[in-house]
């Protein structure tokens, strides 16, 4: 039975999920914009109207030119901003997400909501302030990190889910968490610019810690403590190494070498999809513009009906298929792995503006991806182990999905002169890979029953009723 519930309403993690997607997506170009600003003003020295035009769209000569002396200054503190959410964030992620598992997932969305909101006090003092240096921004990253940012939220949001839904049901409630982050990723990128125009840096860090407060008052008011029987020793306890071994020891000893092998293939299946995923960031703008001349706007309008395909595709590979068909979720991953190759072969062989919309349209199940997998994991790790699994792979993705990205423009800038839309096929044959290793897990689910966590339904007497 559910027990997201408060006074007889139902009540949905997805919610604060969706108002911190928006908040993190609304200000993440404006904070590489102010970057840019204060780069330019403050540290080199510039004007500050002429500071102020670059990135408008309103180029001249004399902001080209300026822009390629700012960019490489920028880029040094870009790359930091990068490092820490790279490497640094998931550790705290991985720590707190094992942590959650005995003592609870409330805290840790308190406290992961809490340090949004410290990082957007800092951000809006930073931007009151017009001669404050671009390097304190830096300092907003760390509130983020010592309570995990957003891979910790998505791990006890999803860990949250599955403690909270029985196994025929996880699939759905995992794909309306995918439509809601998708679609505060949407809502964040579309609003911003204009955003920007009209309330400028200051207003955007005030519409941010807004969003993050009321997100915070929703999980402390609304929302019941998923996990049962809480534990009060050690709660303080937090980086312990041993955490690494159990998490380990839990999620492969006492399982056949069958049981193993299908853990690590779904683990390497989220991997790789991460690597995949990454693939085009901030490269297909440039390819775009480079081979067809789009503009940021163009591009804005494509990557949101990219995101609002990715909603509808969640819906349906989660509710229609999964749930209402009952097509296991290796099927629908086998559909939606499938379409997402032909858009990346369809977008490395267009020549016209609408065959790259027509290739849009095949990456209709890439939002069932993400749900299909966890639901598959769930199934195969204990509920009260989740976090600390979860916590793992969240945190592995981080990481991979950093060096991948960074691969792909190492790939892109060795072919810019010879054939650019390489990386849309070599993401393609990624995906086509994941077509045979998820045939492989559907080969082993077919050939052997599970053994050990096989029912959630099992578990029924550690549920606690709302």
């Amino acid at each position: 039975m559910m027990r997201d519930t408060a006074r007889g309403c139902k009540v949905y993690i997805e919610i604060p999920v969706l108002l911190l997607s928006f908040a993190v997506m609304f200000e993440n170009t404006i904070s590489t914009h102010l970057v840019l600003y204060k780069t330019c003003y403050v540290t080199l020295g510039f004007n500050a109207t002429d500071c102020a035009m670059l990135g408008t769209g309103h180029e001249s000569n004399e902001t080209a030119l300026l822009e390629t002396m700012v960019q490489p200054y920028a880029a040094i503190l870009l790359m930091g901003q990068s490092f820490i959410h790279a490497f640094i964030q998931p550790v705290f992620c991985f720590f707190l997400s094992s942590w959650s598992d005995k003592y609870g997932r409330k805290p840790i969305l308190l406290s992961s909501f809490i340090g949004y909101i410290g990082s957007y006090m800092v951000m809006i003092v930073i931007s009151a302030i017009p001669e404050s240096s671009p390097w304190l921004i830096l300092l907003s990253l760390i509130p983020i990190c010592f309570t995990g940012g957003f891979p910790l939220v998505i791990t006890t949001s999803v860990s949250y889910i599955t403690d909270i839904t029985e196994e025929k049901d996880r699939g759905l409630r995992l794909g309306s968490w995918e439509a809601a982050f998708t679609i505060g990723i949407l809502l964040g990128n579309s609003c911003s610019s204009f955003a920007l125009r009209a309330f400028g840096y200051l207003g955007i860090y005030v519409i941010c810690i807004g969003c993050s407060i009321l997100a915070l008052f929703y999980i402390m008011f609304l929302l019941d403590e998923s996990v049962v029987n809480v534990e009060t020793e050690d709660k303080f306890k937090i980086f312990k190494l041993s955490l690494v071994k159990k998490t380990m020891n839990n999620t492969f000893d006492g399982r056949n070498v069958h049981d193993k092998l299908m853990i690590v293939s779904v683990m390497a299946l989220m991997l790789l999809y991460t690597v995949a995923r990454f693939s085009d960031h901030g490269i297909l703008f440039l390819y775009l513009r480079q081979s067809f001349g789009w503009s940021l706007q163009r591009f804005t309008l494509f990557a949101s009906f990219k995101s609002t395909v990715a909603v509808v595709g969640s819906i349906i590979g989660a509710f229609l298929l999964n749930k209402v068909l009952r097509v296991k979720e290796t099927v629908v991953l086998i559909i939606a792995f499938l379409t997402t190759t032909c858009y990346y072969t369809l977008l490395g062989l267009a020549t016209a503006n609408w065959q790259i919309y027509m290739s849009g349209c095949f990456k209709c199940l890439v939002g069932a991806i993400n749900p299909m997998a966890r639901l598959l994991l769930s199934k195969l790790i204990e509920r009260k182990d989740i976090g600390k699994v979860l916590g793992l792979i969240v945190a592995l993705e981080s990481i991979i999905g950093h060096i991948g990205n960074s691969l792909f423009t190492y790939l892109y800038n060795l072919t810019l002169s010879t054939y650019p839309q390489t990386f849309c096929f070599v993401t393609a044959g990624i995906y086509l890979f994941e077509v045979i290793l998820t045939i492989a897990i559907l080969y082993m689910q077919n050939r052997h029953r599970r053994r050990g966590y096989v029912s959630m339904e099992s578990e029924e007497s550690t549920r606690e009723e709302s």
